[in-house]
């Protein structure tokens, strides 16, 4: 398991892109406290200005939790506006609909928004924004906002990836690489890793790799053996990362026989270290046919677990879901005193499916997330690397 942790004695004093953001609870004159949970890498803590630069210039995540009672709130509203520099408190143009001097309106139950959702308006490249949200609340109280400031990167990306997939013949493509339908969007593997700043071009290769086992059970020495067979395409531009991934009925081994995917390394050519993952197709008809399609359907399944796959040979853990918190950890970031989980709280793609809300769950990263990919060096997290780098080692000051 990777580390997590919060520094001791510090604070951000500033509402984060994609953070967890506490409002106060009970009286409403308290301040708005905030939560940092996803700290840069080792050593001392960049400045907030440092933290957030260089996000996607396209689509920015803007997320809170807020524990006041629904019945308090009257609405939230929701700002963004240009600004020279970080603090700065310039008035520049207002993002489309997200107007300084009316605020958009946010539903009260929201704890998202995206910079998309600022209709008439789009986000420039190498642009410093303020944004705000402000609680309002039915017995007139005074309102509580916050806010926040960030620079879009530049128009080209930091990372590309090329993702090949194969299948077993005795596994269906289906239709959810097109994408899947979730609270009112269409997701698609490209649109959920743009968020994260990744440019995903997905290519379908082998579609009938030969089924040598009738019950569909494979050992772990069979699906680790795939890889080296059949990731044979080669990217289209120089410097693309190259990942690959299998569609494969279920896993015989004891550990991953109820999984719905998982994600191994392997050695291409020697001293080379290669992330690639399978998604178990079967275990997941299985699981849909036993629970339904009430709160997730077959196809939003797959998409949800190769996300989550996908994630993991980029070096996230189940510790960058939201439903999980690292205690504390000592100073060589290794060893983790305490691990919270909140079963059936968890909302974004890390978390395990036992920590996923039944009704709540997205395809979205969580704040540890989002910090990994615009935190760390890309030595820490790309797929293929001479030697194994940590990717989530913290220092406690």
């Amino acid at each position: 398991m990777k580390n997590r942790m919060l520094w001791k004695g510090y604070l951000l004093g500033v509402l984060l892109i994609a953070s967890s953001v506490v409002f106060a609870a009970g009286a409403h004159d308290k301040p708005i406290l905030l939560v940092p949970v996803a700290p840069a890498p080792s050593g001392p803590p960049p400045s907030p200005a440092e933290q957030f630069q260089e996000l996607p210039y396209s689509s920015v995540s803007f997320r809170w939790n807020n524990n006041n009672p629904e019945a308090q709130i009257d609405k939230i509203r929701f700002s963004m506006r240009e600004t020279i520099a970080y603090g700065s408190y310039s008035q520049g143009d207002d993002v489309g609909l997200c107007q300084w001097n009316t605020l958009y309106f946010v539903d009260k139950e929201q704890t998202s928004f995206e910079s998309s959702e600022c209709q008439g308006g789009e986000l420039k490249p190498n642009q410093w924004y303020k944004w705000i949200v402000m609680l309002e609340f039915v017995d007139g109280s005074r309102s509580l906002g916050k806010s926040a400031w960030f620079k879009t990167g530049p128009k080209n990306r930091r990372v590309k990836i090329y993702l090949e997939m194969d299948k077993y013949s005795t596994v269906q493509w289906r239709n959810w690489l097109s994408g899947v339908e979730r609270q009112g969007g269409t997701h698609t593997l490209e649109s959920i890793f743009k968020t994260a700043g990744i440019d995903v071009v997905v290519v379908k290769d082998e579609p009938d790799i030969p089924s040598i086992r009738p019950d569909g059970n494979y050992s772990l020495t069979e699906i680790y053996g795939i890889p080296q067979i059949y990731m044979n395409r080669t990217p289209p531009s120089v410097g693309m990362w190259h990942i690959h991934s299998t569609l494969i009925p279920r896993s015989s081994d004891e550990d991953t026989r109820d999984a719905y995917g998982t994600t191994f390394p392997w050695n291409p050519v020697p001293s080379i270290t290669q992330y690639s993952f399978v998604v178990f197709s079967g275990v997941i008809d299985d699981a849909i046919e036993a629970m339904g399609e009430t709160y997730i359907t077959n196809d939003q399944l797959h998409m949800f677990t190769t996300a989550h796959e996908f994630g993991h040979a980029l070096c996230l853990d189940h510790s960058d879901g939201d439903a999980a918190e690292l205690i504390w950890c000592d100073s060589s970031g290794t060893e983790c005193l305490g691990r919270r989980l909140h079963a059936f709280e968890g909302t974004t793609i890390m978390n395990e499916p036992d920590d996923l809300s039944l009704t709540k769950w997205q395809y979205a990263w969580s704040t540890s997330s989002l910090w990994h990919f615009y935190g760390h060096n890309l030595e820490f997290w790309k797929p293929n690397k001479p030697i194994y780098n940590p990717c989530h080692t913290y220092v406690l000051e």
